[in-house]
């Protein structure tokens, strides 16, 4: 394990810890503007995060739930049209790099340096309508959401479902998403030929399995046989 990797975590979040404020204002005794406002610098500290750690996984673990309870969240590197980012230009960073544990000579997960000053308010509130504290992982609720679309119902009856068994913020557009990420899975990859192919050759592997397809002219399929 090389001592030089240094994962790292910028986050954005949501929650009141410690903040100051510095205000400039500059006024005249003539022509002042009513649009002149005073110009506010927020500073919100965020609690420490903890140094050791003895594996990745317990890193991880000890930063999502850090992130959960602080609500922040690490800033996501890709570019959305139309997506207006939260707290731009924000300092906060949190880095973590494999070290040598001086009183147990071993190698361990080290945070070497972690920036907790945001430059912008933050709220629970905001916290809770990422994306990404919207999302749906756990795998019951999924398999039931896929029986709930086999059965034809509607988006709007997923949704109650997901915000009643979830208690996330999750809104209409992440469903209408949800059930087009399980329809995807549900017809596998490839074109419909290819699916029904791979189904003859799944059944004609198995001894004593037949199958026999037949086409016209037109090489379009209009009869397919099977026999046990």
């Amino acid at each position: 394990m090389s001592d030089t990797s240094s994962p790292k975590s910028s986050l954005t979040g949501s929650k009141d810890f410690s903040s100051g404020r510095s205000a400039q204002a500059s006024s005249s005794s003539v022509g002042v503007d009513s649009s002149d406002r005073d110009q506010e610098e927020v500073r919100v500290t965020a609690p420490r995060f903890e140094q050791w750690y003895d594996t990745w996984d317990s890193f991880r673990a000890s930063l999502v739930e850090y992130q959960m309870r602080t609500s922040q969240f690490s800033r996501g590197k890709g570019h959305r049209s139309g997506y207006q980012p939260l707290g731009t230009s924000c300092e906060v960073i949190l880095c973590a790099t494999v070290m040598r544990f001086p009183e147990m000579h071993t190698f361990r997960f080290c945070v070497t340096k972690h920036k907790r000053n945001h430059n912008h308010k933050l709220s629970k509130k905001i916290f809770e309508n990422y994306p990404s504290s919207r999302k749906v992982t756990d795998p019951d609720v999924l398999d039931l959401v896929e029986e709930l679309i086999k059965v034809g119902d509607k988006p709007k009856k997923i949704l109650k479902y997901l915000q009643e068994t979830t208690g996330k913020r999750i809104i209409l557009r992440d469903v209408h998403n949800l059930v087009q990420r399980i329809k995807a899975k549900c017809r596998g990859s490839g074109t419909v030929e290819d699916r029904l192919e791979a189904v003859l050759r799944k059944f004609c592997s198995n001894r004593g399995n037949t199958a026999t397809v037949l086409i016209d002219d037109a090489k379009r399929t209009q009869t397919i046989t099977i026999q046990t």
